[in-house]
Formats: structure tokens, C-alpha cells, sequence
């Protein structure tokens, strides 16, 4: 299990999400979380340029002599830019010297509206990329149709695509060259925090009913989101982010099971279709 897990880095420093508002983790105690997930052997952290951590993670990494942690980024979106090659080289350079490292295990599009303009010129990309050690190439994306749009790219053998008890739709989708990282494991902490920060009625109505759900089966959140990404085998790696060192604890005390399985069914039933689609894409919050 703990071999999957990839540490996200989103919250590191900065608010993220509706439920850590008031959280925002200073350098000090950012330093103390690296540390422990080291400590505890969890060597694999998801990062990005607007995360503004790859500074805070390089100086981990130079201060502690580390070699051996297996990270990825991405490159923020090209839309806008004029020269995307040009572009697209600076943030690569700009995520090495930040970072502290030499290689990058995986390298990720975040912008999922830039796939046409990858597919269109995958060749011109890899000569770029080939100029750096990176392992993976990837996109960031939403949607199964983004999924086909990609998959057939001969530079992009990765995808990282959101994954949870409320978004199942790539639970069985299968492709042999292109492997797949799950995110948003708790919704950005919908799904694990009864506390919420948001105006937003759709949220709100869900927590109240997803809250009074588990109490009703007396299930642990943690347990119930767990056990169903660990259950879909087909992954290779599912990035967890986290708000403290109490709920990465949480996380290395999780036993797998299965039991709470078949009562996902029951709270889809519960919630209203037509706004889940809003529930489930943190885009629309």
C-alpha cells in the first residue's frame, strides 16, 4: 500500500482546498511534515510551480544530502504564450533549479487544454524534454474524453486524473502504454473534514448529508476513501495531500479492507444528480 502513495504537496505552504483556510502551514512546520513522511518512508511527492514549495522542498533536499526521493511536477499552462517552446524549456530549468535535483520522475502538463497543442507537436516537445532527465511524461486531466484525446500521443505515457468515492469514471478505464496516478483522493478535504469554508449551497447540502451518511453506518472517512482507491489495483500511484503531520499519521495507521465498498452505491443514491457533477469538479466550486 505505502508503495503507492505519493505525497501532495498542494497545502504545503499555502491554503488549498475548503477545509484548511486557517491552516496554512508556515516553513517551520512545512519543514517538520518532510521530514516525517522521510522518516516514515514515504520518498514520493507530487509538486508544481503553483504550489510555491519546490523552493521549500530543494532545501529540504540540500540541507538533508537526500538522493533517493521520487518527485514530480508540472509545467504551468501554455495557452497564453506566445513562444510555448521557449516557455516550456524556461519552466523546466526554473523546476531543476528549484528543486535541487537532476532528475524528475514524472513531468506533467497541468493544463489539460494544452493537449491539442502537445499532440500537434510531440516531436518538437521531445526534443526539448530529451535535453532533461525526466522518466515520465504526463498530462493533468478531468475527463474520460480528455483521456482519448491523449492516449494515443507516443510521448505521454502518464496521466493523473482525479479519483475518489464520488468520481469513479476512471476506475475501469484501461490503456497498456499509458499508466495512471489518481488525485483529489479526498476532494480537497470534502470528503474527510466536517468543517468546511465555502458559501457554496451544492457543498454544503452535500457535507450535511455525507456526514449524517457516515454517522449512520458509523464509518470512518478516511477508511471509507482508502479503501476504495486501494481497492482499484489498475492504479500505479494515488497522490494523498495532507493538512498536518495528525492526518498523514491517519494515513500509515489505515489497515486495508473492503467492507465499506458496497455503501458507496448507497450515498450516490443519497446525493442529487443534478448537482453532483459540481460536488465532484473542484472547477466548479
Amino acid at each position: 500500500m505505502k508503495k503507492k502513495i505519493i505525497i501532495g504537496t498542494a497545502q504545503l505552504i499555502q491554503n488549498y482546498g475548503i477545509s484548511n483556510f486557517k491552516n496554512k502551514n508556515k516553513k517551520r512546520e512545512a519543514l517538520k511534515i518532510l521530514n516525517f513522511c522521510y522518516d516514515n518512508n514515504l520518498k514520493k511527492f507530487d509538486t508544481s510551480p503553483h504550489y510555491k514549495n519546490q523552493k521549500l522542498i530543494g532545501s529540504f533536499i540540500k540541507a538533508n544530502g537526500i538522493n533517493d526521493l521520487c518527485i514530480s511536477s508540472k509545467i504551468p499552462s501554455l495557452k497564453k504564450e506566445t513562444n510555448k517552446f521557449l516557455y516550456l524549456k524556461k519552466n523546466i530549468d526554473k523546476i531543476f533549479e528549484e528543486l535541487k535535483v537532476d532528475y524528475i520522475d514524472k513531468l506533467y502538463f497541468h493544463d489539460y487544454n494544452d493537449i491539442n497543442f502537445i499532440n500537434r507537436n510531440f516531436d518538437k516537445i521531445y526534443k526539448v524534454l530529451s535535453q532533461y532527465k525526466i522518466n515520465s511524461i504526463g498530462v493533468s486531466i478531468y475527463t474520460s474524453k480528455h483521456f482519448d484525446q491523449i492516449k494515443d500521443n507516443p510521448i505521454v505515457n502518464t496521466v493523473q486524473v482525479p479519483l475518489n468515492i464520488l468520481n469513479r469514471q476512471f476506475q475501469k478505464k484501461k490503456n497498456k502504454k499509458i499508466k495512471r496516478i489518481s488525485r483529489s483522493v479526498f476532494l480537497q478535504g470534502l470528503l474527510i473534514n466536517k468543517k468546511i469554508y465555502t458559501k457554496n449551497k451544492y457543498l454544503i447540502s452535500f457535507n450535511k448529508i455525507y456526514f449524517a451518511f457516515l454517522k449512520e453506518f458509523n464509518i470512518n472517512p478516511y477508511n471509507l476513501c482508502l479503501d476504495y482507491i486501494f481497492s482499484c489495483k489498475n492504479f500505479d500511484g494515488h497522490i494523498i495531500g495532507f493538512d498536518n503531520i495528525e492526518q498523514i499519521q491517519k494515513i500509515l495507521d489505515y489497515l486495508p479492507g473492503n467492507s465499506h465498498l458496497k455503501l458507496i452505491d448507497v450515498l450516490e443514491k443519497k446525493i442529487k444528480f443534478k448537482y453532483k457533477s459540481i460536488i465532484t469538479d473542484p472547477r466548479k466550486w
